[in-house]
């Protein structure tokens, strides 16, 4: 009879989650975030605005558990501004959110060691890989995704990270995030709306020679800028 060579796991999912809860969880309540057990997650709320971290845990038992986590923006006014536009309904997935980032996106090349193999979540078999994982994600929260997020607290930070990467949301191919840059742009009024326009439908028009975008979705981002012209 052969061998089982598969790993063994040493460890229970409620372990996972109370050791995530402890370290990295720990740094996100330093900075004012507060736990919500039932989804896991940590909320920060100023005003109206907030920021969430979700983790997501993979229990794929008895082969291994997969730990990531995501971040969720939340500009009222640019909320206000999506819930009213009126074609909404016929666009598939319309978030109100402001933008949404995944672990993979606060990664950089120092850091991709840590997920050779795996993709870009931990994986976890035993202890280890539990303390790795943490240490880990307490220096993509500490020297990324925290930053990130003080600086995208209001709208003109919000606007000024569309500035600084101006291919992001096009590159993200996620109309949501292109939404709210052409928002965040309106509303702050220290760009040049109409050449910030220019700039993102010759973007689109790349991806559509590129096979990566459609007609639709250029269709769809000329009447949201119809739109944010017209009302705002």
């Amino acid at each position: 009879m052969s061998e089982d060579l598969s790993p063994h796991l040493e460890l229970w999912m409620p372990e996972i989650k109370k050791y995530i809860r402890q370290n990295p969880g720990a740094i996100l309540e330093s900075e004012g975030f507060v736990f919500n057990k039932s989804e896991f997650s940590f909320k920060r709320k100023h005003r109206k605005n907030f920021e969430e971290f979700c983790f997501v845990f993979v229990n794929q038992f008895p082969i291994s558990y997969r730990i990531k986590f995501l971040l969720q923006i939340w500009n009222n006014d640019v909320k206000v501004v999506k819930e009213g536009y009126p074609y909404k309904s016929a666009i598939e997935n319309y978030k109100f959110r402001s933008v949404v980032f995944f672990m993979q996106d606060f990664v950089t090349e120092a850091d991709y060691p840590a997920f050779q193999g795996t993709g870009y979540d931990f994986l976890v078999l035993n202890n280890k890989d539990l303390f790795n994982a943490s240490d880990a994600i307490i220096g993509l929260l500490l020297n990324h995704a925290i930053p990130l997020c003080n600086q995208l607290s209001e709208l003109d930070g919000l606007d000024r990270f569309f500035e600084d990467r101006p291919d992001w949301a096009i590159n993200g191919l996620n109309f949501n995030n292109i939404t709210t840059e052409l928002i965040a742009a309106k509303l702050n009024r220290k760009r040049d709306f109409s050449r910030v326009t220019a700039r993102m439908l010759a973007d689109i028009d790349k991806k559509i020679e590129g096979k990566e975008m459609d007609q639709e979705t250029k269709m769809n981002v000329e009447r949201f800028c119809e739109y944010l012209n017209t009302h705002y």
